[in-house]
Formats: C-alpha cells, sequence, structure tokens
C-alpha cells in the first residue's frame, strides 16, 4: 500500500513537469540523462501497446527517478487520426492533452471503428475539452495542413520508419516492442 502511494505522488510530480512542445508532449525533466522520442499514430495498435504498457513502465523505472524523458510525438498516418490530432493540439494545458491522448488510446477500438466517430470522439474527451470546441478543432483546415506538412518532412528525412518509431538520445531503437528490449537500450544510454 505504501509502495502505491509512494508510485502515486511520484507520477503526480512527474506529471506537474509535463510540458507541450508544437503537440508534442513531453513527460520527465528537460534535463534527464536519457531522451526517449516517439513517433505515434492515434490509431495505431503498437502505439497503444507502447503508451499502455510499456510507458508506465518507462515512467516507473526511469522518469520518476529524472533519468529519462518521454517524448510523444504526432505522426499521424489517416484521417481519422488526424482529425483526433488537431483535437488534442486545441487542449493547452500539456498535463490534460496528455490525460487526453491517454483516453483516446484507452478506447481506440471504440472510436475507429465508430459510425458516428464525432459523437464517440466527443464522449472520450468530454473530461478535457467541450463538444463545441471539438467540433471548431476539427473544421479548422490549417491544424490538418500543419500535421499533412509535418508527415511530409519527417518522410523526406526519413525520421520515421512506421509508427511507434522509437529514438533514445537521437538514435533509433532497434529491437521488439517489448519492455525488456527497450529497457536495456535505455540502460546502455545511461552508462
Amino acid at each position: 500500500m505504501i509502495k502505491k502511494i509512494i508510485l502515486t505522488l511520484a507520477l503526480i510530480i512527474l506529471y506537474k513537469n509535463s510540458f507541450a512542445i508544437n503537440n508534442n508532449i513531453m513527460i520527465g525533466g528537460k534535463d534527464a540523462t536519457v531522451k526517449i522520442k516517439v513517433y505515434y499514430s492515434m490509431a495505431c495498435y503498437p502505439c497503444k501497446k507502447f503508451h499502455t504498457e510499456i510507458a508506465p513502465q518507462i515512467e516507473r523505472d526511469f522518469i520518476v527517478d529524472n533519468k529519462a524523458s518521454l517524448e510523444y510525438v504526432p505522426y499521424p498516418l489517416d484521417y481519422a487520426s488526424i482529425g483526433v490530432e488537431a483535437i488534442l493540439s486545441c487542449i493547452p494545458d500539456a498535463r490534460d492533452h496528455y490525460n487526453a491522448m491517454s483516453a483516446m488510446f484507452e478506447h481506440q477500438e471504440g472510436w475507429t471503428y465508430a459510425d458516428d466517430r464525432f459523437n464517440t470522439i466527443s464522449e472520450v474527451l468530454s473530461p478535457y475539452i467541450s463538444r463545441e470546441r471539438i467540433y471548431e478543432c476539427q473544421k479548422d483546415k490549417k491544424s490538418f495542413v500543419d500535421f499533412l506538412k509535418r508527415i511530409d518532412e519527417y518522410k523526406q528525412k526519413k525520421v520515421v520508419r512506421g509508427t511507434p518509431t522509437i529514438y533514445i538520445n537521437g538514435k533509433p531503437f532497434k529491437g521488439s516492442l517489448i519492455y525488456k528490449d527497450i529497457k536495456s537500450q535505455i540502460n546502455s544510454a545511461l552508462k
């Protein structure tokens, strides 16, 4: 029980150190030794797996102690994901943005296959953004164009091979999408 309370307090402190940069969400301190960057798409199942299964372990083992920071970089691969990212970009508070992103990953199957995607997304995001604001954000063509430009830029630079693409201290992660492999590369970067 005490361990759970300590972990909860550590995560509260961790999320106080959350901040947003150009729609990217950074978890952890700017001065962390290891910088992990994850390019993701909201409708990508392996991205959901990373966020829901692997990222919490990274947070617990490395971010809480400021050994690492984790930056999420949107790389939407389909129009539904671009639409969700356009909405998330309208959430100004970094912590709410992160929590909204988490909620969208948790409910990924629901909104990706929904007959009425707008209502499903509105329901999932209702704690973070109003339905009216969601509608406004989806009508904002500039957000869509910005994401399309970003995708094109990353393709030209060959930064992203697919999603999720993970970099650890600027080096592409090589291995399986399992925590043991990622942890090993993080530990190597700490040496």
